[in-house]
């Protein structure tokens, strides 16, 4: 993220362990729940009840943190347009993606570029419990995530990394050579 006339990302975010996430293939929802449980329903609009799902939660501005600390993270695919325009030609679905997935986050990691410090964020939740619980599970959880970067195993450098192997990609072109080549010359003239 680049704030103001800077020309380098003020932060970087690393979510970790997403406490729902909503994932749709046309107008099938489907919610994971970070305790297991799962739900899924058909929606006449997936993204509105994201909308609304999202109108459930705020966060407050603390200064001294970035104004994103926790939330949604994902994509919306450009097929999503279907849930509100009637559009014809349905292409075929060749990838196999969701039309949209997003987690909500509500503890990250914040790398601070500029100030060269890394910031560990935990949201206490105050819509299911009081505040003063909301307060003890929050630090509780932040005490956790920092003992998880704490014991980070640190063994992995570049040289364990094989790169000579090659990739195992399974990929088929719709070109023929000749096809290609003819496209390339009609794109030169």
């Amino acid at each position: 993220s680049v704030v103001g006339g800077e020309r380098i990302g003020r932060y970087s975010f690393v979510g970790t362990n997403p406490f729902l996430s909503v994932t749709s293939w046309d107008r099938q929802v489907r919610f994971r729940y970070a305790d297991g449980r799962a739900e899924e329903r058909t929606s006449a609009d997936p993204l509105k009840d994201l909308d609304h799902l999202l109108s459930q939660y705020s966060c407050a501005t603390v200064a001294g943190l970035p104004s994103f600390c926790g939330g949604a993270v994902g994509y919306a695919g450009y097929d999503v347009i279907r849930y509100t325009e009637h559009l014809p030609n349905i292409p075929e679905d060749d990838r196999g993606l969701p039309d949209l997935c997003f987690a909500l986050y509500d503890s990250m990691v914040i790398f601070d570029h500029i100030r060269k410090v890394l910031l560990a964020v935990v949201l206490a939740d105050t819509n299911e419990q009081d505040a003063d619980t909301a307060r003890r599970d929050a630090e509780q959880r932040l005490d956790d995530l920092c003992g998880q970067l704490a014991a980070a195993d640190n063994s992995l450098t570049l040289t364990d990394i094989d790169l000579t192997v090659e990739a195992q990609l399974q990929t088929e072109s719709n070109f023929t050579q000749e096809s290609f080549e003819a496209a390339v010359e009609r794109c030169r003239e």
